[in-house]
């Protein structure tokens, strides 16, 4: 972030538990991280997905089950951003969000 509270870019990870099998591969992680962005203006982002199995069933893709990950990450994000800069949080999502000439129509 710079020091209006406008992000700059995002570096992480995302765990994901790929069970035994998971005829989608990592695609339900790779999902999920396009989910980050939000209506949010984001410059940089760098996302590495990590996937790790375990004995249990495989994962597979669900309709609409992806987004919460990713939405909850980047809101948690502006969230820390606005108690960092002493903010309120909706102006922090006010300061980031896509302005509307930049918008598809």
């Amino acid at each position: 972030m710079d020091a209006d509270g406008k992000l700059l870019a995002i570096r992480g990870h995302f765990l994901h538990d790929h069970g035994s099998y998971t005829p989608s591969g990592l695609l339900v992680a790779a999902e999920r991280q396009s989910n980050l962005l939000g209506p949010y203006v984001l410059p940089r982002i760098e996302p590495r997905s990590i996937g790790v199995p375990h004995q249990h069933g495989g994962r597979r893709r669900l309709r609409a089950c992806r987004r919460p990950q990713g939405t909850f990450v980047m809101e948690r994000l502006l969230d820390r951003i606005a108690d960092e800069l002493d903010l309120t949080r909706d102006e922090v999502r006010r300061r980031n969000l896509v302005p509307v000439d930049r918008c598809p129509m």
